[in-house]
């Protein structure tokens, strides 16, 4: 493959930014989602100024710089910022989707060649000198064909959890926001259970004995974040446990994102959401789709302080939340039925990576071989 490290256009210059052609960067790439989604775009001018490095459509992207080894792969013509090298394919030699895998199985070894003291990085040099055997092209198709069966099922899946997020999100706009005349503070209905702070030094990256899951802020970027990689001592966390029909809430770092489908520890960044014995009318379902709409989100984001980090715990005090027995009670319905399809959904895209993350290794080493037609 041909090697291309992204570069960001002068921020100055704003006529090189538009909605044409994403531009990509870390924050952008989501280690479950096999393609690159930008949050930023170049204008038709930026494309220009910066054609040398324009990648093509199943180009790889790969972090390089300090989180090393996330990785997508573009679905256009897009563009990369200086901490992404991206692999732009020789087709008589290589299968792109073969070679996303790929790099996923050797990012532990790619990690242990970055260089820099408090900042890993990869530089070009080293990221296209790495060297690795590669099977022949039909045994390569073969082999991303089985991984890349496991993903297109994990993203239908998640294609199904959004649809129906939007459909239950309608729904509960239409019952509670356009008549919001019965609302009480949430404070007196439901408890907000603070998680607790094990330390880094207590982290580990794979299940040992005595460990149970550990989810922190930055893993639960939606409902269907099922990569954890965090594991702590169970007698560390104070009874702090939660489970998949469990919803969590972030109050620190990003703020407002909103959780189901997991079960283990939780870090006092987030709040577990659960209702007071006297109020158990209030649902699940009803909990959740109140967490994730526009008020809630707006009170969150608006007692957020903090300039590194943001802080919104004080919001706690604030949220309020509807009081109306009857219609919850029929809204839960509809909405109990959405909620556990959701949960449905996500519990079987964490047994697809699971099978898929299994394969990877042995599918790469050799060890599991694909018949080929």
């Amino acid at each position: 493959a041909e090697v291309i490290t992204g570069k960001t256009p002068p921020t100055k210059r704003k006529e090189l930014f538009g909605d044409k052609y994403p531009f990509i960067t870390p924050t952008d790439i989501d280690d479950s989602v096999r393609f690159c989604e930008a949050s930023r775009f170049l204008s038709e001018q930026g494309k220009v100024s910066q054609s040398k490095i324009l990648l093509p459509p199943q180009a790889i992207c790969y972090t390089c710089i300090a989180s090393i080894g996330k990785v997508c792969i573009t679905n256009q013509l897009s563009f990369s910022n200086q901490q992404i090298n991206s692999l732009i394919v020789k087709k008589e030699f290589s299968y792109y989707l073969f070679l996303f895998y790929l790099l996923k199985h050797l990012t532990p070894i790619i990690k242990n060649v970055a260089g820099g003291t408090t900042t890993g990085i990869i530089n070009k040099t080293q990221f296209q000198n790495i060297a690795f055997t590669l099977p022949p092209l039909p045994e390569q198709k073969a082999i991303a064909g089985v991984l890349g069966a496991f993903d297109d099922k994990i993203e239908l899946l998640r294609a199904q959890n959004k649809t129906l997020e939007q459909i239950g999100q309608t729904l509960f706009e239409k019952w509670f926001v356009e008549d919001a005349s019965e609302m009480i503070f949430a404070k007196y209905v439901l408890n907000f259970e603070r998680g607790v702070e094990v330390g880094s030094s207590n982290y580990f990256e794979t299940q040992q004995q005595g460990t149970i899951p550990f989810y922190r802020v930055a893993d639960i970027k939606d409902i269907n974040s099922t990569n954890i990689t965090t594991f702590t001592q169970k007698d560390l966390l104070q009874g702090k446990t939660f489970n998949e029909n469990d919803i969590l809430v972030s109050f620190d770092g990003t703020v407002g994102r909103v959780f189901i489908g997991g079960k283990g520890g939780y870090s006092s960044g987030m709040r577990k959401l659960t209702t007071k014995k006297e109020f158990s009318f209030y649902t699940k379902s009803f909990i959740y789709f109140w967490a994730k709409s526009p008020a809630v989100q707006a009170t969150i984001n608006e007692y957020a302080t903090g300039t590194t980090i943001l802080h919104a715990g004080k919001a706690v005090e604030f949220l309020q939340i509807q009081f109306n027995k009857d219609l919850i009670t029929q809204f839960d319905s509809i909405g109990s039925l959405l909620f556990t399809k959701t949960l449905l959904n996500t519990q079987q895209i964490q047994t697809l990576e699971k099978m898929r993350d299994t394969l990877l290794p042995k599918l790469m080493s050799g060890e599991v071989r694909v018949k080929l037609k």
